[in-house]
């Protein structure tokens, strides 16, 4: 039998929480559960969680300049009513040791994909 994926129930949240943290998985805001001979196997988070990319010139922008930007952000996200969005952050940048002072909760290291 081949995996399904649909919809997630209200009452399988916590169950799909405990198995992936079984397998050492954080679940952020799950829409939909992978299922495979009446298991939940997995899941996937489409168009839940708004994403903000961005790039701060490294020559002209200041510590300071970034925070005001920061809170620009943070009033525009809750002006929409927005209370959550992922910021990634490459390794290479100089905000990666302030992210978690900024506000931000790192959730684990990977790498982004696009299609």
């Amino acid at each position: 039998m081949y995996p399904s994926l649909r919809l997630i129930k209200e009452e399988e949240i916590e169950q799909l929480i405990e198995k992936a943290a079984e397998d050492d998985h954080q679940v952020v805001a799950p829409t939909h559960v992978i299922e495979k001979d009446g298991e939940i196997v997995g899941y996937m988070s489409i168009d839940a969680v708004p994403t903000v990319h961005s790039w701060f010139d490294s020559k002209v922008l200041k510590v300071r300049d970034s925070a005001v930007v920061d809170l620009q952000l943070k009033a525009i996200m809750n002006n929409n009513g927005i209370e959550h969005y992922f910021m990634p952050c490459a390794d290479i940048s100089p905000f990666r040791t302030v992210m978690e002072n900024a506000g931000y909760k790192k959730l684990y290291d990977s790498t982004i994909f696009i299609k």
